[in-house]
C-alpha cells in the first residue's frame, strides 16, 4: 500500500468508551486512540474528524444527520493517496482481494469542472459501469478533495456498520468480539483515467478497526514482482546462460581463464544459477502471497509454472551432482539430458509467462497486457536472434578453415569440455 493512507474512525453513541481513531500508510499502523466519550447524538465524535473532504459540521450534511439520529454505530473512513491522474477507490468487497462482489466508493476531481465526482456503486462484476451507481445509498457525506501540498487525492465517506441497502457488507460488524476485534474486508484501487475503467494499482488487506492491526491480501505490486522476476529469469539470463556454452568462440574459449574455471563456464553458471534463484524467488512469492485462482488458463499457469520450477531443481541436480567426467562413456547421455531439459524448460517458462499475462489481465486486477508482452516479446526475439546470428557466424568459421586452426574454440570439441571441469 506503497502512497497510500487509510483513516477510520468509529462511534457508538450507546458506548461510553467506543471511538478509535486510527491510520495505516504503507502497510504499517501508524496511530491508535481511543477517547472516553459521554454518548448522545449531540457527542463531537459523531461527526467525521476535520479533514479535507467533509469537514466537521454534521448539520450540514442532511443525510448524515438522519443517520446519526437513527442510532447505530457509525464509520467514518478516508482514504489518502498520492495520486493525481485519476480515480481513487474504497469498498467492502465479499472477500478482500477480490474486486466482486463488492459495496464501492469511487471519486475523482474532474479536469474540466475541477469539482469532486463521487458515488456508491455496487460491484457485481469486473467491468464497473455508471450504471452500476446507486442512487439510494448505504454512504453519506461522500467527497473527493484534493491536496496540493502532497500532490494526494483523498475520497471520504461515512456509513452505518448495519445497512441493508450495502447488498454485500449489510452488517460490518457482524463477527465482530466487543472491545478485541472489528474485522473489515476492504479493497482500494487506483484509477489511470478520471471516470471509471482500468486501474493503476489495487489491493485487498483485512483491517482490525479496534486494534488496526493489517493484514494485506493481495498486492498488486507482488503480482507485478512476481512476473518481473519471471521475466528477467527466464527471458535474459536463462538463454544467455544457454549460448555459453553452446558457443564457447565467444569467450575465447579454452584460453580465457576466470577463477581457474575457462571464461564461458563461468558466465554459463552465474545466469543459469541466477535465473535459478530469480525464479525460485518469484515461485515462493507466489505461494505465500497468492490465494487460489480459477478458470483454465489459470489452472494452466499454475500447473506449467510447477513443471517448471521442477525442472529447474532437476537441472541444478543433473549439473553439479550427476555430472560424468567429459571421458566418461555416460557423457554423451548426460550431455543430451542436459542441454534437452535445458531447452525444455526455457520454452515451458515463456509459454507459463504469457499464460501469466493473461492470467493479469482477467483477474480482478485487469492488468494492462501490452507492455508485458511488449517486453517480453522483445527480450525473447532478441535471445532468440543472438542465437540464430552466432550459429551462423559459427557454422561460417567453420567452413572457411576456421576449425583447422582453431580447433580448441569450436563448440563441442573434446579439450574445451575437458578444461571446463
Amino acid at each position: 500500500m506503497s502512497g497510500i493512507t487509510l483513516h477510520w474512525s468509529v462511534y457508538d453513541p450507546n458506548s461510553t468508551n467506543n471511538l478509535t481513531t486510527a491510520s495505516i500508510s504503507s502497510g504499517t499502523f501508524a496511530a491508535n486512540q481511543r477517547r472516553n466519550l459521554n454518548g448522545g447524538s449531540s457527542d463531537p465524535y459523531s461527526t467525521p474528524p476535520s479533514n479535507l473532504c467533509t469537514g466537521t459540521t454534521v448539520s450540514s450534511i442532511p443525510d448524515l444527520y438522519t443517520a446519526y439520529n437513527n442510532g447505530g454505530i457509525t464509520l467514518h473512513m478516508a482514504m489518502e493517496a498520492v495520486w493525481s491522474q485519476g480515480y481513487v477507490s474504497l469498498s467492502f468487497p465479499r472477500k478482500a482481494g477480490s474486486m466482486a462482489s463488492a459495496d464501492a466508493i469511487i471519486g475523482w476531481i474532474s479536469s474540466t469542472t475541477n469539482l469532486p465526482v463521487v458515488s456508491a456503486y455496487d460491484i457485481t462484476s469486473q467491468d464497473v459501469r455508471q450504471s452500476d451507481a446507486l442512487s439510494n445509498s448505504w454512504a453519506y457525506g461522500l467527497g473527493v478533495a484534493y491536496n496540493s501540498s502532497s500532490g494526494s487525492t483523498i475520497v471520504c465517506f461515512s456509513r452505518k456498520a448495519k445497512d441493508t441497502r450495502a447488498m454485500v457488507s449489510s452488517n460490518l460488524l457482524a463477527n465482530a468480539v466487543p472491545g478485541v476485534n472489528a474485522t473489515l474486508s476492504l479493497n482500494f484501487a487506483l484509477g489511470k483515467q478520471q471516470g471509471l475503467g482500468d486501474h493503476k494499482q489495487a489491493g485487498g488487506l483485512n483491517l482490525n478497526i479496534l486494534t488496526g492491526e493489517v493484514e494485506e491480501v493481495v498486492d498488486e505490486k507482488a503480482v507485478r514482482s512476481h512476473g518481473a522476476l519471471m521475466t528477467v529469469a527466464w527471458s535474459v539470463f536463462a538463454p544467455l546462460g544457454a549460448i555459453a556454452p553452446a558457443h564457447r568462440w565467444l569467450f575465447g574459449g579454452p584460453r580465457v581463464m576466470v577463477f581457474g574455471y575457462q571464461l564461458w563456464f563461468v558466465v554459463h553458471v552465474f545466469c543459469q544459477f541466477t535465473s535459478f534463484m530469480l525464479c525460485l524467488a518469484s515461485f515462493i512469492l507466489a505461494f505465500v502471497k497468492f490465494g487460489d485462482g480459477n478458470g483454465n488458463v489459470y489452472t494452466a499457469h499454475v500447473a506449467v509454472g510447477c513443471i517448471v520450477m521442477a525442472l529447474s531443481i532437476l537441472q541444478i541436480l543433473i549439473a553439479f551432482a550427476l555430472r560424468p567426467a567429459p571421458t566418461h562413456r555416460l557423457r554423451r547421455i548426460w550431455n543430451f539430458f542436459h542441454h534437452n531439459v535445458g531447452r525444455l524448460a526455457i520454452i515451458l517458462a515463456w509459454t507459463t509467462i504469457y499464460l501469466g499475462i493473461r492470467v493479469y489481465h482477467t483477474s480482478d486486477f485487469k492488468g494492462d497486457m501490452k507492455p508485458w508482452i511488449v517486453a517480453n516479446t522483445v527480450m525473447i526475439g532478441f535471445a532468440v536472434l543472438l542465437y540464430a546470428f552466432v550459429s551462423i557466424v559459427s557454422a561460417t568459421k567453420s567452413r572457411g578453415g576456421y576449425e583447422a586452426a582453431n580447433k580448441d574454440l569450436i563448440p563441442g570439441d573434446r579439450n574445451v569440455e575437458a578444461n571446463a571441469q
